[in-house]
C-alpha cells in the first residue's frame, strides 16, 4: 500500500489509515463541491436573445436584451437561475438582474410540450437610468422550441418609485 512503511501488510490497514493514504478523498469533496458532479447540462440551460417588453409607465413597448444563465442544480427538478437583461424604454436603460428559481420538470401531461417547459420565479433588482435601484419580482416561463432557440415569457412587478407591471416576450439562443 502506497505510504505504509515497507513493514505493514494491506491486512494491518485500519480506516484511518485509508483515509490518510487516499489520495482522492479530499479532491473528490472538493470536487464535489464545485460541482464536476453536476447533472448534465441541457439545450435551453443558458440563453442570450431580444424580447419586447409590453407594459410600463412611460412606453407603452420597449426592446430588451435578455439572458438566462444557469447557477445551480437543486435536484433533478429545480435550478437556479441568474436572468439579466437590459430594457431601452424612450431614450433610457434599466438594467434588471432577478435571481431565479426554475422548475424544468412538472408533474403533468403537457403533450408534446413535456421536458421543454421550464416555470420559474424570482426577485431581484431593477436600477433605472438615473442610477436609482429598487426590487422587482419576476414570473414566468421558458418553452424550448428547438434545440438551439427558447420562447419566452414573462410578468415583471417594479418598485421602481411607483409600481410598475409589464411583460416581457422574447426569444434566445441557447448556449
Amino acid at each position: 500500500v502506497i505510504g505504509m512503511p515497507e513493514n505493514t501488510f494491506a491486512s494491518e490497514v485500519t480506516q484511518e489509515d485509508a483515509n490518510y493514504i487516499s489520495p482522492n478523498t479530499e479532491s473528490q469533496q472538493i470536487s464535489q463541491f464545485f460541482g464536476a458532479n453536476k447533472q448534465p447540462k441541457r439545450s435551453g440551460d443558458n440563453y442570450v436573445g431580444l424580447a419586447t417588453v409590453v407594459g410600463g409607465d412611460t412606453d407603452f413597448i420597449d426592446a430588451a436584451i435578455i439572458s438566462k444563465v444557469k447557477v445551480l442544480n437543486l435536484d433533478s427538478s429545480k435550478s437556479i437561475s441568474v436572468r439579466p437583461s437590459a430594457v431601452f424604454s424612450n431614450g433610457d436603460l434599466d438594467l434588471r438582474i432577478t435571481a431565479t428559481i426554475d422548475l424544468s420538470r412538472i408533474n403533468r401531461d403537457l403533450g408534446e410540450l413535456n421536458g421543454r417547459v421550464t416555470p420559474y420565479g424570482g426577485g431581484g433588482v431593477a436600477i433605472d437610468s438615473d442610477g436609482d435601484a429598487d426590487l422587482m419580482l419576476t414570473a414566468g416561463m421558458d418553452v424550448r422550441l428547438t434545440p438551439r432557440i427558447t420562447g419566452t415569457a414573462a410578468a415583471n412587478v417594479l418598485f421602481l418609485g411607483d409600481t410598475e407591471f409589464d411583460a416581457t416576450l422574447g426569444v434566445g439562443y441557447n448556449f
